[in-house]
């Protein structure tokens, strides 16, 4: 019994890694950063401002600017992004590979905004940190993609184009794009399951 588990355990375990390893093959290398994750949570939760721990590794004007675009002021939250997008081209994918999962939270909030200009600079800045972190994106590429994919399909022709230049940034051949898709294809659907009972009061 007890061996049974531990195969078990173990047959997940190189699922897992299997499945982390092929997501990074698909991501353009432009980046050698070290990817390193990040209070166990992946796009589902919010920072905790008050652990002074967490920020400790976190460019400081790039937390403040994570802080901003949580807002609810449309201003805020469009030049928080600019902000941000101007700092992915300045900083290293090592750096930024640290904010991943906390930008994954935002931005599927983000992409859901009713205002157009937040949803497609989110796609703008999207594209920067794809680009600075490279394969160190594979790690959080599942819980990224629902969202990322369906912006694509965005109403506003604006932020469509943007949201397409931002997977195209990260997977330039279309057969990279293809294999990403079908990799997260779980993922995508539960996402679209999610938003499906959405109300315009819980969004």
């Amino acid at each position: 019994m007890g061996r049974e588990k531990g195969e078990a355990a173990a047959n997940r375990s190189k699922s897992r890694a299997s499945s982390s390893s092929l997501a990074a093959s698909l991501v353009s290398s432009s980046s050698a950063a070290v990817t390193v994750g990040f209070g166990g949570y992946i796009g589902s939760s919010r920072f905790d401002t008050d652990n002074t721990t967490a920020f400790l590794d976190i460019d400081g004007e790039v937390a403040q600017q994570l802080k901003r675009i949580g807002r609810k002021d449309p201003t805020t939250k469009l030049k928080a992004l600019q902000t941000l997008s101007a700092l992915f081209k300045e900083k290293s994918g090592k750096e930024l590979v640290l904010i991943i999962p906390q930008w994954g939270y935002e931005y599927k909030k983000l992409l859901l905004d009713y205002n157009r200009e937040v949803r497609r600079a989110t796609n703008e800045t999207m594209t920067n940190l794809v680009t600075a972190v490279g394969r160190d994106l594979a790690p959080y590429l599942k819980s990224l993609m629902g969202p990322w994919w369906f912006s694509q399909f965005d109403s506003v022709p604006e932020v469509s184009l943007a949201a397409k230049r931002s997977l195209e940034a990260a997977f330039p051949a279309q057969e990279k794009r293809l294999d990403a898709l079908i990799l997260c294809t779980s993922e995508i659907f539960m996402y679209l399951e999610e938003n499906l009972k959405h109300t315009p009061q819980s969004m």
